[in-house]
């Protein structure tokens, strides 16, 4: 069991469902106790690595909803700056 009664497989598709439809590959890494999530935009070719996100950072819900939308957020601060950058 993985976190909050979560298997590694139930937490690997619950983020890379709410991803969508940006690919997201979400890889668990059980010795280093860390998450590894990868950022897909098959329309652009953008992608983000996320990677060494520990385990202790996701206790329960909040926390991994918290998480999402930091990497939410990084995710559209990159696409900006690329837009920035592009355009200058």
């Amino acid at each position: 069991m993985f976190l909050y009664g979560l298997s590694d497989i139930e937490l690997r598709s619950y983020i890379e469902r709410v991803f969508w439809p940006i690919n997201c590959v979400c890889t668990v890494d059980r010795d280093a106790e860390t998450l590894k999530i990868r950022l897909h935009d098959s329309h652009t070719g953008r992608t983000a690595d996320f990677q060494h996100i520990p385990f202790k950072r996701i206790e329960h819900a909040r926390s991994l909803n918290a998480l999402i939308a930091e990497l939410r957020s990084r995710w559209s601060e990159s696409e900006q700056e690329t837009r920035h950058a592009h355009a200058g």
